[in-house]
């Protein structure tokens, strides 16, 4: 087998693991009922930018909990006031120790997190059922053509640090727990393709002259579908194997025969590593 084919069919099979791993257990039912379990996945997708995933699951928390302390149980989306009091619990100073020292920051330290946590909610507040969840799926069933593309611009042009990787890493797994590949557009694809650092060094082992974020994308996709793969699972698999920089290298210098024999030795926790970088 060619060491493309072999890439994008291993690729393919670890995005399997990907959705066993991260995506099985949602519920579509309960994430379109209940405003709060959709913010909840929508902020298991955004806070994850370019840092290691222990500091997003840290300051993930943070917002998850300072929500919760001022909203409560109440199933309506968040009033005007109540988005000030997370801003301000959200901005309040934190005060720890570190090598001696005390050292003072905000309860959520970076700005662009805390600017997104209230724009997400500013959103929510304005969509129909404050949805976000059911606003993107209304968006992705609607008849009209370019519905997602839509959808996907209107999250970064709406709330603050919302970029197209995140927008798109959002829209994919949606995409695969609501089981809505097979009705897409062939123009949606390009949307759902997030780029990372280590999937652009992948990618370009194959093929050095890919130089645009959109010749990524259109490179998974047409790759994806000449081999009769899913390119949002490929995407996945290639995102998650961004996690296990070993195995890229030993893969790329041919230290171990190919992709596909490397990983078929691994069990899913050995390929998702939780503190990627």
């Amino acid at each position: 087998m060619k060491p493309l084919e072999d890439f994008i069919l291993a690729s393919a099979r670890l995005g399997e693991l990907y959705f066993d791993r991260y995506l099985a257990e949602q519920k579509p039912i309960e994430l379109k009922a209940s405003w709060r379990k959709a913010l909840e996945f929508f902020f298991s997708k955004v806070f994850y930018q370019g840092r290691r995933d222990k500091v997003s699951d840290k300051f993930k928390g943070i917002a998850d909990r300072v929500i919760e302390e001022v909203i409560g149980k109440d199933p309506d989306s968040p009033n005007d006031s109540e988005i000030a009091s997370i801003k301000h619990e959200l901005e309040k100073e934190d005060k720890r120790k570190y090598n001696g020292k005390i050292i003072i920051s905000k309860q959520l330290p970076k700005e662009g997190d805390r600017k997104m946590v209230i724009a997400t909610l500013e959103f929510c507040k304005r969509i129909p059922y404050h949805n976000i969840v059911s606003f993107s799926i209304d968006s992705i069933n609607h008849i009209n053509k370019g519905s997602l593309v839509s959808n996907y611009n209107e999250l970064q042009e709406e709330i603050h640090q919302i970029g197209p990787k995140v927008a798109a890493l959002y829209l994919r797994d949606l995409i695969q727990v609501f089981s809505l590949e097979e009705s897409l557009q062939q123009e949606d694809l390009i949307c759902l393709q997030p780029i990372d650092t280590w999937v652009k060094k992948i990618i370009k082992s194959f093929d050095p002259a890919i130089e645009s974020d959109r010749e990524l994308r259109q490179w998974i996709i047409d790759n994806s579908k000449g081999l009769g793969k899913s390119s949002l699972k490929v995407n996945q698999g290639i995102w998650a194997l961004g996690a296990r920089a070993d195995a890229i290298l030993l893969c790329l210098f041919h230290i171990v025969p190919s992709f596909s024999s490397y990983f078929d030795q691994l069990e899913p926790p050995e390929v998702f590593r939780p503190d990627n970088g």
